[in-house]
């Protein structure tokens, strides 16, 4: 999934399990969207799997 699309996503309302390699962008376009919200002035929460 690329990155745009993630984004189109989460700006749906919907979940996305961001996953990848080193270096595929899972951090930016976390804080894309955490920019998003913010501007939005909806109040965010980040949480990760663990194992």
């Amino acid at each position: 999934m690329f990155q745009e699309k993630a984004l189109a996503i989460l700006k749906a309302g919907k979940n996305v399990f961001l996953t990848g390699s080193a270096g595929a962008g899972k951090t930016y376009t976390l804080n894309q969207f955490i920019t998003y919200l913010k501007d939005h002035k909806v109040p965010v929460a980040v949480t990760a799997s663990t194992g």
